[in-house]
């Protein structure tokens, strides 16, 4: 999806261009304020011994970090969840959907408007995966100042930040330079001629060509190699390292 949204971008005509703003959220999990998921699991139904019990699953934790080659003393946070914890993602794509909700409204209201990715085709406001974040509505100082306040909004409840500097704004051919820069200085983000990868698949501008799938080729190729050398007999092991 996200890359058809790309193309309905380059094949865009008229006065009225698009925006698209992938946004990058700075330590995502370590983020998250524990009142807003407590506020979140109770809008999705969870509540009673069951939200108490996964209150206490994240509040419960405890850090020991190495000062000077010692162990400090146990201490426990004030926001956050776990990384490795198999119940934290669960947890952050809840979280994530209240984001998904103030959008939607957003479009109810007629405040946003999202791009149509055909005719007849549907309406898109935003793509998300996890902390993988696109958003998408078009080009005007009206609809840049509804984003900002939607992410911001979003912000200071989840206790969120955005990395805007790290975040990156792709405008469609036909929009004017002077509107894009506009729009850039707006939301804090700059502007860039192309996104880069989205779940780890490149974003494609040009014509596709060997080199444009090269980085998954060789990222697979080398766990390959990995695999394989881990099945080797001892012989086989030191018959690599001599190679």
């Amino acid at each position: 999806v996200a890359q058809e949204m790309l193309h309905k971008f380059k094949k865009s005509k008229g006065s009225k261009g698009f925006v698209a703003w992938k946004i990058d959220l700075s330590k995502a999990y370590d983020r998250l304020n524990w009142d807003f998921i407590r506020e979140v699991l109770w809008e999705v139904g969870i509540r009673g011994r069951i939200l108490e019990l996964l209150m206490q699953c994240i509040n419960s934790v405890r850090y020991k970090v190495i000062l000077n080659g010692e162990l400090t003393d146990s201490f426990s946070p004030k926001c956050g969840i776990r990384q490795g914890d198999p119940l934290s993602p669960y947890l952050f794509v809840l979280c994530m959907e209240k984001l998904s909700h103030i959008i939607q409204q957003a479009v109810q209201d007629k405040a946003w408007k999202p791009v149509q990715i055909c005719q007849s085709g549907h309406f898109i406001s935003h793509l998300f995966f996890a902390d993988d974040l696109i958003l998408f509505r078009k080009g005007s100082v009206n609809q840049a100042i509804v984003m900002k306040k939607c992410l911001d909004d979003f912000c200071s409840l989840s206790g969120q930040k955005v990395s805007f500097e790290k975040s990156m704004i792709y405008v469609s051919p036909n929009t004017y330079p002077e509107l894009a820069q506009t729009i850039a200085t707006i939301c804090g983000s700059p502007l860039t001629t192309c996104l880069g990868k989205y779940l780890g698949v490149p974003f494609i501008h040009t014509r596709v060509t060997k080199a444009t799938y090269q980085d998954i080729i060789d990222k697979v190729q080398r766990r390959l190699s990995s695999w394989k050398s881990h099945t080797l007999s001892m012989a086989g092991r030191l018959t690599l390292l001599q190679s």
